[in-house]
């Protein structure tokens, strides 16, 4: 019965989603260059988001980019960036879809607070992204999406990609 309940849903799913294609390299090694993903665009599935999810994004500061990154900060939580390691609310976060990669740079030492209805929203390749570590905490309301599929190439299709 699961099985059939999961079918519906991803069937659903066709008709709330859009593709998106992976520019540039910040996501590696989840996502790579010219790769495409589906995502959700349900306003419903929001507030099922959790930490970890891979989202699509457009910022204000840049109208016309998508921006495809992974969340790891919530509404009125505390992200700090210290030596590459991420803390929410002086908490350790655990990140096992970096696969043992250096965690960014470890000159930026830094303090966020997220606002109401904020997400600090990061790419997995912490050398290579501009992400809220550049541009803070991002509007919840900027989401047009949750990544569920990697789609392209062929080979690497994938159900909710860098989950693991």
């Amino acid at each position: 019965m699961g099985m059939i309940i999961r079918f519906v849903q991803r069937l659903i799913n066709l008709f709330t989603s859009a593709r998106f294609v992976v520019k540039g390299n910040s996501m590696l090694p989840t996502l790579g260059d010219g790769e495409s993903v589906v995502a959700v665009r349900s306003r419903s599935s929001w507030n099922r988001l959790v930490r970890g999810d891979i989202v699509v994004f457009r910022h204000l500061e840049f109208p016309d980019r998508v921006f495809i990154k992974r969340i790891v900060g919530f509404p009125d939580e505390q992200v700090r960036v210290e030596n590459g390691a991420v803390y929410i609310d002086d908490v350790f976060l655990e990140e096992p879809y970096l696969d043992g990669q250096e965690g960014g740079r470890q000159d930026l030492n830094r303090t966020w607070w997220n606002g109401r209805g904020e997400l600090f929203l990061v790419g997995d390749n912490r050398q290579d992204s501009q992400d809220s570590r550049t541009f803070g905490p991002v509007d919840g309301g900027m989401i047009l999406g949750r990544v569920w599929l990697r789609c392209w190439p062929l080979g690497a299709w994938e159900m909710e990609p860098g989950r693991g």
